[in-house]
């Protein structure tokens, strides 16, 4: 009975944790909204490039107000949940590779469940970055949606929310952070996409023992998916373009998928079974426990509401 009334606390805290991320990033768009509104009424548009720079400060702050209030709910050091320490450098460089194999394969098998999806009449939406004109512009995208997201979304989800959990199990605490990682994400494809990329962000600072390892991963892996997109959206523009694209797009990630897999296979060799993950001895939580303790939480089963109608929202826009 302890045990489950700590484990309901402990997802009280994770749902809280991520509610303040949502809060905080609802309360401080709000401002911005009522000016854009304002300045739509009397015919003018607010310049893009505010509009980039307001977006990743308000992401900032709202992650950074989510890990402050993470350390203050868990009662643990920035520290603790946040390991930066510097991992081993003979598994950290080929884990690199490797997880941005891993993430190009999960990528594909979210792309996969869309395509199935469309089959049966079902066209999940899609959110992709917008490119300003101009050098900067097109920086500041690549800033906000590659750089912004490798470090905070790592300190939030393999750090805040991982690390705690820990103790009752490393599968148990990567299955959880990967769960309301993807909630997390507005569409069902980057739901699949985020889900099975956070268990494997999640597996790596499990063996590394550090976020380093998954921000560089995340950070490789974001910028392979915004080079795509640039590219798509400036230099490939007409149907025959987009063709050559697309048959580019599957040969860099044939050839990344393939030298991730041979770094897998020299860390499996030299390390060990790479998915061997360490069992914690603090406490033995059950699946039914588990589930128990998650949906006896008022803010966890919140969090996860406001993540699951999102998705289903983007789900049935696109019924056809």
């Amino acid at each position: 009975m302890e045990l489950r009334k700590e484990l309901k606390d402990q997802f009280s805290a994770v749902g809280l944790v991520v509610l303040m991320l949502v809060l905080a990033s609802q309360l401080l768009a709000m401002p911005y909204l009522w000016v854009s509104n304002m300045m739509w009424r009397w015919g003018s548009v607010i310049p893009f490039t505010v509009t980039q720079l307001v977006n990743g400060g308000i992401y900032m702050v709202a992650s950074l107000a989510a890990v402050v209030s993470g350390c203050l709910l868990f009662k643990k050091r920035s520290e603790f949940l946040i390991p930066i320490k510097q991992s081993n450098k003979e598994f950290m460089v080929p884990a690199v590779f490797a997880g941005i194999s891993l993430a190009l394969l999960s990528n594909m098998v979210a792309n996969i469940a869309t395509i199935s999806l469309n089959q049966v009449g079902v066209m999940p939406s899609y959110q992709q970055p917008i490119f300003g004109d101009g050098a900067f512009n097109i920086i500041l995208t690549i800033i906000t949606y590659t750089i912004l997201p490798a470090i905070f979304e790592e300190a939030i989800f393999r750090g805040v929310l991982l690390q705690p959990l820990r103790k009752y199990g490393n599968m148990f605490a990567m299955i959880v952070s990967s769960l309301v990682f993807a909630s997390c994400h507005g569409t069902l494809p980057q739901f699949i996409t985020a889900f099975l990329t956070g268990m494997v962000l999640s597996l790596f600072v499990v063996r590394t023992g550090s976020l380093v390892t998954s921000m560089l991963i995340h950070l490789s892996y974001n910028t392979v998916a915004i080079i795509s997109t640039l590219l798509s959206g400036s230099l490939f523009t007409s149907a025959s373009d987009q063709s050559i694209l697309v048959y580019l797009t599957m040969a860099m990630g044939a050839i990344l998928i393939c030298v991730g897999l041979i770094h897998l296979y020299r860390l499996r060799k030299k390390f060990g079974p790479i998915w061997w993950v360490p069992k914690q001895t603090t406490y033995a939580v059950t699946g039914k426990e588990a589930v128990k303790s998650a949906v006896s939480s008022i803010p966890f089963l919140a969090a996860m509401a406001i993540g699951g109608y999102t998705i289903v929202s983007s789900i049935t826009m696109g019924l056809r």
